[in-house]
């Protein structure tokens, strides 16, 4: 048997085979993506600190009497005082306001999903001249900011006599954000296969029968979250109603509440509190019990 040769460890074969191993650069790797992701959580926790405090500030200031928050604004109620929500509840306008609030919320939220359905469903599946365009033209119209259309949009519905109803509330909400909702569902309608439909129109069933029978049942979560957006972003406007609406009667929730007990000489700013609180809480309780279905929703949309 012949002996092997020794191997010189200077020579370029085993500088080669060492260069294999890069030790050193690995752990750095892992240390600068330790490093990010401590950076990420920390950016994060400071902007959700920064967030938190306002609607820290607002509940404790709804349980504060005027003359405890004239006092001391900052600090923390020396009991809890309901003072406020009993005066709140005790406003024969505020039924009124929500009232408002609920017809024309669910009125823009079922023509969003009416309209996106429809579109999202031709822009998936339908093959048109212009189909780009028309897809791109949505996705514009929400990049178009509220205040650069607002004149027009003021003249337009005093032209066409809905100034004093609540349709000049419906319409311009329904539009606000139907880009984004044809863009879901285009989304949603773009994940299910053909053979499903192609099976549904051998069975003998039109596009009508197709859409309602077979594909709301399979694009429900998206549905869902749409509808779910929709509702949060109507439910909390306010600035379109104090333009677009002439008289107090037709104001929605946050709008009310705020000609309720903001005056020209001074704000109540206890009740006005409570009254944000109020505002909120539906948009609040909503997400909490449907989170599960919005993230289950945008996972089928990513699919």
């Amino acid at each position: 048997m012949s002996r092997q040769s020794p191997i010189n460890r200077n020579s370029p074969t085993r500088a080669s085979q060492s260069s294999d191993f890069p030790i050193a650069p690995i752990h750095g790797k892992k240390m600068s993506s330790r490093l990010t992701s401590l950076g990420g959580y920390l950016f994060f926790s400071i902007l959700s600190l920064i967030m938190l405090i306002p609607m820290f500030w607002i509940v404790t200031m709804a349980f504060k009497t005027k003359r405890e928050f004239i006092s001391n604004p900052i600090g923390l109620p020396t009991s809890l005082n309901f003072e406020n929500f009993l005066r709140l509840f005790a406003e024969e306008r505020l039924l009124r306001f929500l009232g408002n609030s609920i017809v024309v919320t669910l009125a823009a939220v079922m023509i969003v999903l009416v309209a996106s359905t429809l579109a999202g469903y031709a822009l998936a599946r339908y093959t048109f001249r212009g189909q780009r365009f028309l897809f791109t033209l949505f996705l514009i119209g929400d990049t178009i900011p509220l205040f650069v259309v607002l004149i027009p949009l003021f003249l337009f519905i005093q032209s066409i006599g809905l100034s004093g109803s609540l349709w000049s509330l419906i319409l311009p909400y329904a539009a606000m954000n139907m880009g984004l909702a044809v863009y879901m569902m285009r989304g949603f309608f773009r994940t299910i296969v053909r053979d499903i439909e192609d099976a549904a129109l051998m069975d003998g069933c039109n596009t009508w029968q197709l859409i309602y029978y077979v594909m709301l049942p399979l694009i429900r979560p998206g549905a869902l979250v749409v509808a779910i957006v929709t509702f949060i972003s109507y439910w909390n406007e306010y600035f379109l109603v104090q333009v677009l609406v002439p008289s107090q009667d037709l104001f929605t929730l946050p709008a009310g509440i705020a000609s309720m007990f903001m005056g020209r000489f001074g704000t109540n700013f206890p009740i006005w509190g409570a009254g944000i609180i109020l505002s909120v809480l539906p948009t609040i309780v909503l997400f909490a019990f449907a989170q599960d279905k919005i993230i289950e929703g945008w996972t089928f949309a990513s699919k």
